[in-house]
């Protein structure tokens, strides 16, 4: 658990104080504490695919890399890297074809995919990927 102290401090200048502002990186901070207060350091991301009859399944579990096709990039993949590995894990038990269907399940999140305070002007660029439990972005 992270405790905070209480600081004082003495406002040398101010602008418009009373204007709310939505917090920016400064709450990347503060979610980074929580979630690894939460889960670890050597939390690892684990992404589900089989076959259910004829149709290929995917579960999310809200890997972030599968929506950050920059990241991935730095790190020398690409989204289609996460579908490549899927498609060797099936040559490997000799399945050859997908007769039905490709269902994504991403009910580990709510429905609330984009944030109401979010400006829908920045929903095309890479750094406002959808919260999903299968955030995939291809650009």
């Amino acid at each position: 658990m992270f405790i905070f102290p209480i600081l004082y401090f003495k406002t040398l200048y101010s602008f418009r104080p009373q204007r709310l502002l939505i917090p920016a990186s400064n709450m990347k901070l503060a979610t980074t504490a929580a979630a690894l207060d939460t889960f670890g350091k050597d939390y690892q991301f684990v992404t589900k695919a089989g076959l259910y009859g004829d149709d290929l399944v995917i579960v999310g579990s809200g890997n972030p890399i599968l929506g950050d096709a920059v990241y991935l990039r730095k790190a020398g993949k690409g989204v289609d890297d996460f579908f490549v590995m899927i498609l060797a894990a099936l040559r490997k038990q000799n399945v050859t074809e997908i007769k039905g269907d490709l269902l994504l399940e991403t009910s580990l999140f709510d429905d609330n995919r984009f944030h109401p305070s979010w400006n829908i002007i920045d929903a095309d660029k890479w750094y406002t990927t959808q919260v999903s439990a299968l955030p995939f972005r291809c650009w």
